[in-house]
C-alpha cells in the first residue's frame, strides 16, 4: 500500500516551509527533501504554535506551572506573556516504532536584541519521564497534517499581488508610453501585475 508520512518541517524566511517525508510504493521507500515558496497558511502558524509550551518545557525554559494550562489550550497565542519572547522554528520526527520521537527547534529572543537558538533533547512519544506525552503527538500529528496539505498545494495563503505605479511601469522607456499602454499593460498583468494609474489631480 503506497503512503506518504511527513518527517520535518522548517519555517524559512516566516513565510515559507522546506519539509521532508517518507514515501512508501509497495517494498520501495523513499526519503525526500522538499523547499515550497508558497505562503503557508494560518492554520500551519498556529499548528507550529501549538507546539510552543512543549518546547519551552522541555528546553526548560520556563516552569511547569506557568505552561500546564498551555499545553491543554487549544487557542494559543503569541502574545501571551510566557510565549511572547520565544518562536519555534522546526520539528524533525526520528526513530520508528516504540522509539518514535521527535525533536523541536525554536528561538529565545535576548533583552540584547539577540537571538538563542534552541534544540530539545530528542524526545520519544513513549517517555514516561514527560507527562505531557499525549497533547505532544496529538500537536504534532495537526502539524503533520497542515504540512501535507501545504505540500500538495491544498491549502496555502493567498500569494499577495504586486503592484506599481504607472510611472514606475514605464521607467527607463525610450518610446511615449502612451502609444505602448495597451502592450505594456497586457505584458504586466501576465507577469502577475496589478496596475494602478494614478493623475497629478489625483494627488491633489
Amino acid at each position: 500500500m503506497d503512503s506518504i508520512e511527513i518527517k520535518s518541517a522548517k519555517i524559512k524566511n516566516t513565510l515559507f516551509l522546506d519539509f521532508s517525508y517518507t514515501k512508501k510504493e509497495g517494498v520501495k521507500t523513499d526519503d525526500i527533501n522538499q523547499s515550497s515558496d508558497l505562503p503557508f497558511h494560518e492554520d500551519c502558524k498556529q499548528a507550529f504554535l501549538n507546539l510552543l509550551p512543549h518546547f519551552l518545557l522541555i528546553c526548560e525554559q520556563e516552569k511547569e506551572s506557568k505552561l500546564k494550562k498551555l499545553i491543554k489550550s487549544d487557542t494559543i497565542s503569541q502574545e501571551d506573556e510566557t510565549l511572547q519572547n520565544y518562536e519555534i522554528t522546526a520539528f524533525k520526527i526520528g526513530g520508528t516504532g516504540d522509539s518514535e520521537g521527535v525533536t523541536l527547534t525554536g528561538k529565545k529572543f535576548l533583552g540584547t536584541g539577540k537571538t538563542l537558538n534552541l534544540n530539545t533533547p530528542f524526545l520519544r512519544f513513549d517517555d514516561e519521564d514527560y507527562r505531557y506525552g499525549m497533547e505532544l503527538v496529538e500537536a504534532i500529528e495537526v502539524l503533520k497534517t497542515e504540512v501535507y496539505q501545504y505540500m500538495t498545494g491544498a491549502k496555502h495563503a493567498p500569494i499577495a499581488q504586486q503592484s506599481m505605479s504607472f510611472d514606475e511601469a514605464f521607467d527607463g522607456e525610450e518610446e511615449d508610453p502612451v502609444e505602448n499602454a495597451k502592450e505594456t499593460f497586457k505584458d504586466l498583468k501576465k507577469k502577475g501585475y496589478k496596475i494602478e494609474v494614478s493623475t497629478s489631480e489625483d494627488a491633489a
